[in-house]
């Protein structure tokens, strides 16, 4: 079972995800149009927000998770990657992570 990322209620934190490119084309995420959408991991998959940019180290996304604003309810959530300039927009995910208090 995968381990789930836990973040305290009330910070601003990234969520580190490395990316690996199977074909090596790429070297860097930058101008592939980074962003990430969360939502609610429960029955309903209400989303919390969608297509916000997150910025990168490398092949390393670095999404910023926001427990004051966004995600500001105790639990589970799902988060997702996509590289909106690439031709195919591919997404990743789910990684999912809990925010307690």
């Amino acid at each position: 079972m995968p381990t789930v990322e836990v973040f305290a209620l009330g910070t601003i934190e990234y969520y580190p995800v490395k990316v690996f490119d199977t074909f090596e084309n790429l070297t860097t995420l930058d101008g592939t149009g980074l962003t990430f959408d969360v939502f609610h991991d429960d029955e309903a998959e209400t989303a919390v927000f969608t297509n916000r940019a997150a910025t990168n180290e490398g092949l390393v996304a670095l999404p910023l998770i926001d427990t004051v604003a966004d995600c500001d309810e105790e639990g589970p959530y799902l988060m997702w990657i996509k590289f909106n300039a690439l031709p195919e927009v591919p997404k990743l995910g789910p990684f999912r992570f809990r925010v307690d208090d």
